[in-house]
């Protein structure tokens, strides 16, 4: 049965992936959320990938977030900053999600591992160019270094594979810029 399920699903997603509508639809209240490998995605492969190449890099790509799951499931982080890089910067789904007062439209990772929504802002040095920008909203407020949610946030410094340093640090010396 679980098979049966899993088949249909694939092939919805396969169809549906054929004729993909691309346009931004301007709703109030849209979540668009993109496969990774859709025509729609800025992230897609240069050149198209077959199925069996597209199942293969999921599969890897699953395998390092499951690893890096497991660990915190143990209370322990054995993740490797090179494959913290993969977990973040290659998403199984993307989404369009707009943000702010008025609004401004983002494409993000969707991250089912973590309860909290990091948005790269102008504030932030080597991102995407895919950025919100603080300063253009009216409901825009910054996230105090003494919360919760800035204690448990590792942050990349030092280029592509520097040291990992606990947020806490990061804000006491540099002025914590999440959005």
């Amino acid at each position: 049965m679980k098979l049966t399920l899993s088949l249909l699903f694939l092939f919805l997603s396969i169809v549906q992936g054929l004729n993909p509508k691309c346009d931004v639809q301007d709703h109030s209240s849209t979540l668009q959320v993109i496969h990774v490998f859709s025509p729609c995605s800025p992230f897609r492969p240069s050149k198209p990938l077959s199925f069996e190449e597209s199942v293969l890099q999921m599969q890897a790509k699953d395998k390092t977030r499951l690893q890096f799951l497991d660990s915190l499931v143990a209370r322990k982080s054995t993740v490797p900053i090179a494959s913290g890089r993969q977990i973040i910067q290659s998403p199984t789904y993307i989404v369009r999600a707009k943000i702010g007062t008025p609004p401004q439209t983002l494409l993000l990772a969707m991250d089912t591992s973590n309860d909290a929504a990091w948005i790269p802002c102008t504030a932030c040095d080597g991102c995407t160019s895919s950025l919100f920008a603080p300063e253009k909203s009216t409901t825009f407020k910054n996230v105090s270094c003494s919360a919760p949610e800035c204690k448990q946030v590792f942050v990349y410094i030092g280029g592509e594979f520097g040291r990992i340093m606990l947020a806490s640090w990061f804000c006491e010396t540099l002025k914590c810029s999440f959005c």
